[in-house]
């Protein structure tokens, strides 16, 4: 019997093929066996493992191909050269599929493209990182830089047996790219999301979005979408769907908040970090952990179903601040998008010849506020460094200094402005209960002792802590007599679960009660009669409209929600998930709907008879479901595939002039037909 034989290529492709296979494979099989993949069937499960290796071969043909075809045009040293290049795409490559399985392990997500630009300002991080551990990441690093060279001499030797070959190399990518759309829309692939190849996914999604048919918005589908309340406006121009000329509001108030025509008090927008809804007392919380918000909810306007419409912090500064429901993809406008047309809150009170500012105890160039803000109505910024500088015994975590010292610089700024006699229009931004939820040493945090979760605790003493320098903020105003001169609206910029359904405490997976609803509330001493509390369901895109039907404001916008001050029916809240599996919520009336994009999953619940969202009745709703799905569909094509993509908010000639002339923004004609 003749011995079988193998020559050093052979083992050399023995070698790559089996690094580049084991990997993936091993991570895929940790991801869906770990306690999070569980709920799949063995069936699935193995199912799960093919699907992950057919995308890791048709990912390798890519590779291949790319190498082939380098290898052919390359003339000289051509074995060399490409071996480093194949050495320079292999390894991040598998640093990818690493970072996917450390990702899912810790939050349930996998690794999406957009995540890498968080890495230029990994420091931003390094306080929730610690949480977790980087060692594991590390080594896999110094692993890979320790094999640069011999894979390298892999390569070179393999490559060394191959010819030229133009056909093979432009057929195996054509090959692939056909692959990668087929892939894409093949629905059992999309369904097993924990075992995709993370590499092939963004592939899929750049070429989807490059050959997604844009549909044009037809006005019935605006009726969905579009439908400010008790609100006079005419529209501008059918180029820019939702961009209108507000005239004045109508109908019975729900509240009221006297400001004379001639009035020009200070105005705050003050947003609490994952200050969730379900942990104010006054809006049922059970741990006493907000004394400070509880009392002033006493004295002003509160909102008792108020929402958050996106899961993160540039979302609700899209929502809150310019009116529009924030884009539905995981890469957020501010950071990406930062040359947006846009009219916002902050344009409206220049026009008023106010002084407009923004305030965040964290980094500027984090997610480019340093770039977003200015171009988009803000005359000042100020962040943590200056605040850090300001006060030298400041404490901070690697998100910024404490919120204690934003409340102090703000109103610091505040009175130097109230001394010129200048208005002033400020929003803040909070940092301290974010993740890993920590407070400053010798603040006394009471033990809070809840039914389950180990980072609810943590959570709790952290939305103390924020709720403290809540009440030092209002202290503040009170002591410089500032608090009778100003309008404050308080609220949080996102929720945060806390291990309600299926341990989730990761905002961006689902977009259940906890992951939305928020506080709201309006103080204004001295020019409220009457405090309220309202049950109208509402959301962050109503603010603006309120703000303009308080302050009697006419003028541009391109607000989506309707004014809160003016009683109307039905009213909305409308949110998105773009993250793990993609999620769109509805809440109308006592129904909240819950769609999930990726597995088609249809969830609807009686908020009135079941708060906690166990009791899915899609089944024995089709027709309202039906209806859900119909605005769900509308606002997808009114936002992805008209005003985004085509930055149809506002006429950017009508910006410049209002950069030049605030003023103009109250001015019909500012619009040249």
């Amino acid at each position: 019997m003749k011995k079988l034989q193998f020559n050093k290529s052979q083992i050399a492709w023995a070698g790559f093929l089996a690094l580049w296979f084991l990997p993936p494979g091993l991570y895929r099989a940790i991801i869906l066996f770990t306690e999070k993949g569980r709920n799949l069937p063995p069936a699935s499960i193995s199912l799960g493992l093919f699907i992950g290796f057919l995308q890791d071969s048709f990912l390798l043909l890519e590779f291949a191909g790319l190498i082939l075809l380098l290898h052919t045009l390359i003339k000289r040293a051509r074995a060399k050269i490409t071996a480093g290049v194949a050495v320079g795409l292999f390894i991040p490559i598998q640093l990818y599929y690493f970072s996917d399985l450390l990702l899912f392990l810790e939050t349930g997500l996998k690794m999406d493209f957009s995540f890498l630009a968080f890495f230029l300002e990994a420091d931003v991080f390094l306080s929730s990182v610690k949480e977790s551990g980087l060692v594991p990441f590390l080594l896999a690093i110094a692993v890979f830089l320790l094999l640069i060279w011999p894979l390298w001499k892999l390569f070179e030797l393999n490559l060394r047996t191959v010819r030229e070959s133009y056909g093979l190399s432009f057929g195996v990518l054509g090959a692939v790219a056909a692959v990668v759309l087929l892939i894409g829309y093949t629905t059992p692939l999309k369904r097993y999301y924990r075992a995709n190849n993370p590499a092939l996914m963004d592939q899929h999604t750049l070429a989807k979005s490059l050959v997604r048919p844009r549909k044009k918005v037809q006005a019935r589908e605006l009726d969905f979408v579009f439908t400010p309340q008790a609100e006079d406006y005419e529209k501008v121009s059918p180029e820019y769907p939702i961009l209108k000329f507000t005239k004045g509001f109508h109908g019975e108030k729900v509240f009221d908040i006297r400001v004379g025509a001639d009035e020009r008090p200070h105005v705050i927008f003050l947003f609490l970090e994952s200050f969730r809804a379900k942990d104010v007392g006054v809006l049922g919380g059970k741990h006493g952990a907000t004394p400070c918000f509880d009392k002033l909810a006493q004295e002003g306007i509160l909102f008792r179903n108020f929402y958050a419409n996106g899961v993160q912090t540039t979302r609700a500064v899209l929502a809150a601040l310019y009116g529009i429901h924030p884009r539905i993809l995981p890469s957020a406008v501010q950071a990406h998008f930062p040359d947006i047309n846009l009219i916002g809150v902050p344009h409206l009170f220049k026009s008023r010849g106010y002084v407009t500012s923004f305030f965040h105890n964290g980094s500027l160039t984090f997610e480019r506020k340093k770039v977003f803000f200015p171009r988009h109505g803000f005359d000042e910024i100020h962040g943590g460094k200056e605040m850090a500088a300001r006060f030298p015994e400041v404490q901070k975590t690697s998100w910024g200094p404490h919120d204690e010292y934003l409340m102090r610089f703000s109103v610091d700024w505040l009175q130097e402005q109230d001394r010129k006699d200048q208005p002033a229009y400020m929003v803040m931004f909070t940092i301290s209960n974010h993740h890993p939820w920590k407070v400053p040493q010798g603040f006394a945090a009471p033990e809070f002792i809840p039914e389950d979760g180990s980072q609810y605790p943590h959570y709790l003493q952290s939305v103390h802590y924020s709720d403290h320098s809540l009440g030092l903020f209002i202290e503040l105003l009170k002591k410089y007599q500032l608090d009778r001169k100003t309008v404050l609206f308080i609220l949080a910029d996102t929720s945060q679960p806390m291990g309600e359904h299926n341990q989730n405490f990761l905002l961006v997976k689902n977009l259940y009660e906890e992951n939305l609803r928020i506080p709201f509330l309006i103080l204004a001493p001295g020019r409220i009669d009457q405090p309220v509390a309202v049950d109208s369901i509402a959301s962050q895109v109503d603010i603006m409209p309120t703000v303009m039907d308080i302050f009697s404001f006419q003028g541009f916008n391109h607000a989506e929600g309707s004014t809160l001050r003016r009683r109307a029916v039905p009213r909305q809240a409308f949110s998105s998930n773009p993250f793990e599996l993609g999620y769109i919520s509805i809440r109308q009336d006592n129904y909240k709907f819950i769609y999930t994009e990726v597995t088609k999953a249809l969830s609807l619940y009686d908020l009135a008879r079941d708060p906690d969202e166990q009791h899915n009745l899609a089944a024995e709703h089709p027709e309202l479901v039906k209806e859900f799905m119909r605005q769900r569909r509308a606002h997808i094509t009114l936002h992805m595939d008209s005003l985004y993509p085509e930055n149809r908010f506002a006429e950017a000639q009508l910006l410049k002039r209002l950069r030049l002339n605030p003023k103009l923004l109250q001015s019909r004609s500012a619009i040249q037909h």
